[in-house]
């Protein structure tokens, strides 16, 4: 969790339009965040592997993935990449 604090922070700091999705976010918040990625209107999507784990959220419109580090459970990478 830590290493999504660092990325948030930095993406905050340069003033980057994103939205991010965490398993500590409301229900509102994380349908309005993919909303709006998936519309086109944020180009970036914080994702946690916590709330993918939790979750498990079928995120649509990725063009481009990148992991932080590779997925704890081997399963999570096919997942994330449809």
């Amino acid at each position: 969790y830590f290493d999504f604090v660092a990325v948030r922070n930095l993406l905050l700091k340069r003033e980057v339009d994103f939205v991010s999705v965490t398993e500590y976010a409301r229900i509102s918040e994380v349908s309005r965040g993919r909303a709006r990625f998936l519309q086109g209107r944020k180009d970036i999507m914080l994702y946690t592997g916590r709330a993918h784990f939790f979750l498990r959220h079928k995120i649509k419109g990725a063009r481009h993935l990148i992991f932080f580090g590779l997925p704890e459970y081997p399963e999570f990478y096919p997942a994330a990449v449809n």
